[in-house]
């Protein structure tokens, strides 16, 4: 079985936890395609800094309302143990108040598998207007048979932005570890409507 993994908005004392990029910003449209095709980067960050509430809860998996994907060490090290292609950024969580800095080990992770496994003779998409602008959803989602037969653990799906998918196996894995902050749907149960 195949799932779509997903950061986890969560909510924590009726606050949305986002972890909120201080730097780079400007520079985001910049990044944004190359980031998430696998292409050259024009600009190698030094150091993210995302800021995150008072007192929160760290989550290994944080949204951050950008490409950009925090995640904790110890998630980091459980894709590694998949023998997976991808690469990683320092990072810094700082309290939004005070800017002190939190002790804990983050990192920004950039995913270079990726594959067009959309079988998108099978898929069907709906045409959305919103805001004077036509947007293509997924209504049904189907994987090509090449791909089902040989998967790579987790993978980025090219030609849809944001979405990346991950074996049963992975996302066991992931719940047995605890990591917290995912989101996992059954590829036959996505939609993006």
């Amino acid at each position: 079985m195949f799932y779509i993994f997903n950061h986890r908005i969560t909510q924590w004392h009726n606050v949305t936890l986002q972890a909120e990029i201080r730097n780079y910003q400007p520079l985001y449209d910049q990044l944004q395609r190359a980031w998430w095709y696998g292409g050259d980067i024009p600009l190698k960050p030094d150091r993210f800094v995302f800021e995150i509430s008072e007192k929160a809860p760290l989550l290994d998996n944080f949204w951050t309302g950008t490409v950009f994907n925090l995640y904790s060490a110890k998630l980091i090290s459980i894709f590694e143990s998949c023998n997976i292609t991808f690469e990683t950024f320092a990072a810094s969580l700082v309290r939004k108040r005070t800017l002190k800095q939190i002790e804990a080990k983050y990192e920004v992770f950039r995913l270079l598998e990726l594959s067009d496994a959309v079988d998108e003779q099978r898929t069907s998409y709906k045409q959305i207007d919103y805001k004077n602008i036509s947007i293509r959803k997924i209504e049904n989602l189907y994987l090509t048979e090449e791909f089902m037969k040989k998967p790579k653990p987790i993978t980025r799906i090219l030609n849809h932005a944001n979405l990346t998918v991950v074996t049963e196996k992975v996302k066991n894995l992931l719940e047995e570890n605890l990591i917290t902050g995912c989101d996992f749907t059954a590829i036959d149960q996505y939609t993006e409507l």
